[in-house]
């Protein structure tokens, strides 16, 4: 009998317990609002200078032959792709700073 008495004991204390927890945790509830905090901040990038020049390509050539016209037009045409996969990649640049 004196067990039973114990183990009831026990278990009324378990059970305050837990009410009085519940109780002060319910004091202590509070609802956060997150605080949002928008600032722009402008940030200058400087463009690398190899992306500011392009090949240099005489315009007035000197040709004598077929030959030379043909080399001529392939030198045209290097320094046209280089200053256009330079303007690509300033524009490509440019995208990503604006999406940031």
């Amino acid at each position: 009998m004196r067990f039973k008495k114990k183990k009831l004991n026990t278990l009324k204390m378990i059970i305050s317990l837990m009410c009085l927890g519940i109780l002060l945790t319910s004091c202590g509830l509070k609802t956060i609002q997150p605080k949002v905090v928008t600032k722009i901040v402008e940030v200058k990038q400087d463009l690398p200078n190899e992306l500011l020049t392009c090949k240099d390509v005489r315009l007035v050539p000197d040709v004598k032959t077929q030959a030379d016209v043909a080399e001529y037009v392939l030198t045209l045409y290097d320094g046209y792709m280089d200053c256009f996969l330079k303007l690509e990649a300033i524009k490509r640049l440019q995208k990503e700073v604006n999406e940031d």
